[in-house]
């Protein structure tokens, strides 16, 4: 998994939480993991 906000302590948490990102649409990617093995090898 990638690009997974984490808070790790109340500060933090606020910020994220208190973001103007949170209230927008995202449009997800899934990337091709065997591509990616595929030029790892």
């Amino acid at each position: 998994m990638w690009n997974i906000p984490v808070a790790t302590n109340r500060a933090s948490a606020k910020f994220l939480f208190s973001s103007s990102l949170m209230e927008q649409e995202v449009q997800i990617e899934i990337p091709d993991y065997q591509a990616y093995l595929a030029e790892r090898t």
